[in-house]
């Protein structure tokens, strides 16, 4: 843990992690979350000088309250066939650090995520196929790809929001940005279904500080 000497307080270690793995890079987002999360920290009843998972948790549901519309629509227009599972397919393509991935690489992912999240995956020839789709206009050309198989995002800001919004439901991607080794307990295991839906205005209504 690092102490912030002109705010009095200190963020753990492993959010500032995960905050710069959102961000993949742009300051903008940094600045957001770190704001909605010293607000976090000040709002709460209890005084404390280190942050806790609870505020993280705050800030990341406040700051995609606060995030640019034109990030959000795309983001809605690419997964608006949620059934289809093209949500779990856009988090898979973000879930390295690498700006343009392989096939084979982005389905592992795809499949790491899936065991996590409990669900069943689509085999392999679907999810190409929604993969191709996120390509295509009726899905906002999100993606772009080469002769290869190799794909990334058509606008790399992008990839921070798709972050983000994975990280609201309690999963976190890109864990090759990690304070230590990546291990097979660094995401929770269903963790999404216990966060869809929750409000900004439901986290702090719940919050449980724990007073540092």
């Amino acid at each position: 843990m690092q102490p912030r000497s002109a705010l009095g307080v200190t963020v753990d270690e492993r959010q500032r992690f995960r905050i710069a793995a959102i961000s993949d890079g742009y300051p903008h987002y940094v600045h957001l979350i770190c704001e909605r999360l010293f607000w976090a920290m000040f709002e709460d009843p209890c005084r404390c000088s280190i942050s806790s998972t609870d505020h993280y948790q705050a800030a990341v549901a406040s700051a995609l309250l606060g995030i640019e519309p034109t990030l959000k629509r795309a983001y809605d227009q690419a997964t608006m066939k949620d059934t289809d599972g093209y949500e779990e397919v856009l988090w898979a393509v973000v879930d390295h650090s690498d700006l343009i991935r392989p096939i084979d690489a982005i389905y592992e992912s795809y499949l790491q995520l899936m065991d996590f999240l409990e669900d069943e995956p689509l085999d392999r020839a679907t999810f190409v196929n929604r993969l191709n789709s996120l390509k295509t206009a009726g899905f906002g050309k999100i993606l772009v790809s080469d002769r290869r198989g190799w794909y990334k995002f058509r606008e790399n800001i992008t990839r921070g929001y798709v972050r983000l919004r994975a990280e609201d439901q309690g999963i976190q991607l890109a864990l090759d940005v990690s304070p230590g080794p990546v291990t097979s307990t660094s995401r929770q295991r269903g963790a999404r279904k216990s966060r869809r839906g929750t409000t900004v205005a439901q986290w702090r209504s719940t919050r449980n500080p724990t007073g540092f």
